[in-house]
């Protein structure tokens, strides 16, 4: 009956957004429905007990031995395994209790705040290597950061509108924070440059992973097994239990509460288990759609630098230079940095000179093509010979 009950409701709200006319037939979500549905991908029902009691214990109890041998394929030591995964903290929540004066018999309704962030945490098996926390908010720029640099926070600050981590957020990290900081820590230690990175199956971990980097391998944990194996999720409780309760208890105490428990930190904990809405869902479909999309049908399109930017920015480069050498006290330090700047444009200059090239020898082609037509347009070659010979001398970036 719940599943009914929140498939007529997902119904009507989708059918409310798409703005279905009166005459669309409604959804009734019959149990001949249901059953149907439990048949499609062959459903069944079992009796749950918290979030472990759907965890595929036979394949959590066959993997260790699966990863290590992965492990020792890959000469890993403890140092270079690492494991990563988020969390949610709805950071405004208010806890059940409250005072209240003595005449009052209940307190007063309100709503309480639910203001949500996504938390991405990590580090390695032996436990010297803490990855710096990534932070998912709903706001960019929140006005407690007027006039402070993000950069000098202790987490690396992204935002999101449901502060929900995404694929695009996940693969940024990956790539401009973890890769780096790993190199650098393996760096500090001597360590060969390579690492294994776990991680838990959720929509937002991209699976191509291991194309963007040589060294660091992704293993993905099997399904329905998080409870059961990922580091992070034993870890994270404690974070929020130790976070939480010591700050309750410093502002309770400031204040001059005493009845503050360890039981309403739990209680606190407790109460971020919320159910996702028909908003939260729909959005959640629709973000899964827009992945699909863009990595069956829409391939990023690199970059390209065309000629006429490359010699808008040799131009700015000179100019630059040329301030420099007119106005700087030392003659001979300005012309090493020019000739320094000009070999560090080397690859640019010869990319530059390599279109010309090729636009150049393009053009002649054309006519020469053109030109052994029987009965060629002599207009249109007249035209064609003066645009090849306006390329035949392009611009040179390095003057």
């Amino acid at each position: 009956m719940v599943i009914q009950q929140k498939a007529i409701s997902l119904s009507n709200d989708l059918q409310e957004e798409e703005g279905a006319s009166s005459e669309v037939k409604p959804f009734l979500a019959s149990k001949g429905c249901f059953e149907r549905l439990k048949k499609r991908p062959n459903l069944h029902n079992i009796k749950m007990s918290g979030e472990a009691a759907s965890a595929d214990t036979d394949s959590a109890r066959k993997y260790p031995a699966e990863l290590k041998k992965i492990i020792d394929k890959g000469g890993c030591t403890s140092e270079q395994v690492y494991n990563a995964d988020e969390t949610g903290l709805f950071w405004k929540l208010m806890p059940a209790r409250t005072f209240i004066s003595t005449e009052e018999k209940s307190a007063p309704r309100f709503k309480a705040s639910k203001d949500r962030l996504t938390l991405l945490v990590g580090g390695n098996a032996s436990g010297d290597m803490k990855l710096k926390p990534l932070l998912v908010y709903h706001s960019e720029n929140p006005k407690a950061f007027k006039g402070y640099a993000k950069s000098n926070l202790p987490v690396i600050w992204h935002s999101n509108k449901k502060a929900w981590m995404t694929m695009t957020l996940f693969q940024d990290w990956f790539i401009n924070f973890f890769c780096p900081a790993v190199e650098r820590y393996y760096a500090r230690r001597n360590i060969s440059n390579k690492a294994l990175l776990l991680l838990d199956n959720a929509p937002s971990h991209p699976v191509n992973l291991n194309d963007l980097s040589d060294n660091m391998r992704v293993e993905y944990i099997p399904k329905n097994t998080t409870s059961l194996l990922q580091p992070m999720d034993q870890g994270f409780h404690k974070m929020k239990v130790y976070s939480k309760f010591n700050t309750t208890l410093t502002l309770a105490n400031n204040v001059g509460f005493e009845e503050v428990i360890e039981n309403d930190v739990a209680e606190f904990l407790e109460s971020h288990r919320e159910d996702l809405t028909n908003e939260d869902l729909m959005v959640l479909e629709q973000e899964r759609a827009v992945g699909q999309e863009e990595d069956i049908e829409s391939p990023p399109t690199p970059l390209q630098l065309t000629t006429k930017d490359m010699s808008e920015g040799f131009a700015l480069i000179q100019e630059g230079l040329q301030i420099f050498a007119d106005n700087g006290p030392n003659r001979e330090r300005s012309i090493k940095i020019a000739r320094a700047v000009n070999n560090a444009l080397s690859f640019y200059t010869e990319l530059y000179n390599e279109k010309v090239r090729r636009k150049h020898q393009t053009t002649l082609d054309e006519l020469f093509t053109l030109r052994e037509k029987p009965k060629a347009d002599d207009e249109a070659d007249d035209d064609l010979q003066g645009r090849a010979e306006e390329s035949s001398a392009p611009p040179s970036p390095t003057q």
